[in-house]
């Protein structure tokens, strides 16, 4: 139930965000964006107590199965990304740990579940952002600041001149997480929205929104999502 409630949190308040400025001195985009990151770590929390209290076993019953976990874990994972680049230390303070953390349950859920399409998939962001891809993840030390491309910025990014995330709306319960800014990333456009896994394969290839997330870390332009997913995808 936990799981649930968290999860909901996410899907209800991160759309809201994209009708917020974040700069704006009341303070709305911060508290919406504190909900999803604070629901974003209770999750992390959670599926790494059920992983240590029963094993993997526990994650797979308690959790809806396998492919409910990697969906929260994915959702996860593009707040923890926003929250990194975000110059504000009451959201970046622990936002490296918490994406290390959650990215290492994927890994050892796709140990016990190794469907090579979405095996290829977490292993797309495992080359995109793990220092080392031989080795349990670990962030890019220069992660936001590093881009795989050549870039003439020399210094890293200051203030809400680099941080300007849009957060598109759409029809469906999946919404979109855009980063706009991280001088030496090209943030632009491109939403990083979990892909939905759910019974059989969406796709035979690496979804857009995994696509998105790679293609930001190496500093490039991101084709865009559909604009609908339903929360139970139906197979290609």
């Amino acid at each position: 139930m936990h799981g649930y409630y968290y999860l909901a949190m996410i899907l209800f308040h991160r759309p809201i965000l994209s009708f917020l400025d974040h700069n704006s001195p009341d303070g709305q985009w911060k508290r919406h964006m504190m909900i999803c990151y604070s629901s974003a770590k209770a999750l992390c929390n959670l599926q790494e107590a059920t992983l240590n209290s029963f094993g993997l076993t526990g994650l797979q019953c308690m959790q809806r199965g396998f492919s409910f976990s990697l969906y929260v874990g994915l959702s996860c994972i593009a707040i923890h990304l926003v929250a990194i680049v975000s110059p504000d230390p009451e959201l970046n303070g622990d936002a490296r740990e918490y994406l290390t953390r959650h990215m290492r349950v994927l890994e050892k859920v796709m140990e016990a579940w190794p469907m090579p399409e979405l095996e290829n998939q977490i292993n797309a962001l495992r080359d995109a952002f793990s220092a080392d891809v031989q080795k349990p993840f670990v962030l890019k030390p220069n992660f936001p600041y590093g881009s795989p491309h050549p870039s003439t910025q020399s210094s890293p990014p200051r203030g809400n001149d680099s941080f300007q995330p849009v957060i598109h709306r759409t029809g469906s319960i999946d919404q979109h997480l855009d980063i706009h800014g991280a001088r030496q990333v090209s943030y632009t456009n491109h939403p990083i929205t979990p892909p939905i896994f759910a019974g059989p394969l969406v796709s035979k290839s690496e979804s857009p929104a995994v696509q998105s997330l790679v293609m930001m870390s190496q500093g490039s332009q991101a084709p865009g999502m559909p604009q609908a997913m339903s929360l139970t995808g139906q197979p290609a």
